[in-house]
Parts: C-alpha cells; structure tokens; sequence
C-alpha cells in the first residue's frame, strides 16, 4: 500500500514538471514588438505588420479586466482603458505569442510583484 502512495505521489510530481517545462508557445515565437517579430525565424515584414494592426484591439478585449485604474495596477505593471467604450481598465500585454499555421496571437502578461 505504502509503494501506491510513492508511486501516486511520483506520478504527480513527473505531471507537473513535465507540465512546467512545456512551451509558452507552442510552434510560434513570443515577440514584444513588430521589430522584435521581423527578427524572430519565419516572420516576415508584411506578416508582423499585420499582426501588430491588430494587436490593440485584441489587448482592449482579452484579458482581465477592472472596474477602477488602481485595481488594475495593483495586479499588473501598466493598465489601459479596457472593453466596451473603455469604461474598464486591463492590463497592457508584455509580449505576443504568435504562430503563422495555425494563425495565432495571443497576448502574454507580466505580473506585478
């Protein structure tokens, strides 16, 4: 009985440290700026300046979002106006997680403290 418990508790362990290694992103570069994303391998020009149109939009929709600024700073470095008519503020994504096949972007945040 004692050999199930190691064994359940090791199985756990091995999930978990599989699970922290595993890519941020998957097939896809993580990039902080159009430059950044035409020096990343697979990207071109014409790709990241689309990308980056339309990086802002996506950031006002995704992510948390607060009904105050200062609850927002208090969990994350930068915030901006967030949402429907940017009545809420969420936080500004640090970086970009893009992938050309299947077309990914989503945004990758720092946290405060």
């Amino acid at each position: 009985m004692r050999n199930i418990a190691f064994l359940f508790i090791w199985g756990i362990a091995a999930f978990i440290a599989w699970s922290w290694f595993q890519p941020v992103c998957p097939g896809g570069a993580v990039v902080r700026d159009e430059a950044a994303c035409r020096a990343a391998p697979g990207f071109d020009a014409a790709f990241c300046r689309g990308i980056f149109a339309r990086t802002a939009k996506i950031a006002s929709e995704n992510g948390p979002a607060f009904a105050s600024q200062s609850e927002c700073t208090d969990r994350w470095p930068v915030c901006d106006p967030h949402g429907p008519g940017n009545m809420q503020w969420g936080a500004r994504p640090a970086a970009w997680c893009l992938a050309r096949s299947p077309e990914r972007i989503e945004p990758q945040y720092d946290r405060r403290g």
